[in-house]
């Protein structure tokens, strides 16, 4: 069960769950000891695995045009969101302090 506010709850808490398929996101170490978080949805196809920040999954942002996750990349012109699909997607945001720009406020 989800810890909403310190109770057990039956809805899962939309921070634990895998931003692409809506599947529970599970913590785990890797053999060097970095905690992260994998989607529990990998056995049918998802592969989405986030860096852990303080007992949370790392916030992920989704491509507008393919639905998959964005990567912050550094290009000649400085920072930028591009798709995490690319060359099959080449989608890119600017990037807004730490954020990518995708023209919803």
């Amino acid at each position: 069960m989800d810890d909403v506010d310190g109770k057990p709850s039956e809805e899962p808490d939309a921070d634990y769950c895998c931003p692409v398929c809506t599947r529970r996101m599970v913590r785990l170490e890797d053999a060097d000891g970095a905690l992260f978080w994998l989607c529990t949805g990998a056995s049918r196809g998802c592969r989405v695995r986030l860096k852990d920040q303080q007992g949370r999954p790392a916030r992920a942002y989704r491509c507008g045009h393919c639905g998959q996750l964005l990567c912050l990349r550094h290009g000649k012109h400085g920072k930028f969101w591009g798709c995490s699909q690319y060359p099959d997607c080449t989608q890119t945001y600017d990037d807004i302090d730490g954020r990518p720009d995708t023209g919803i406020r």
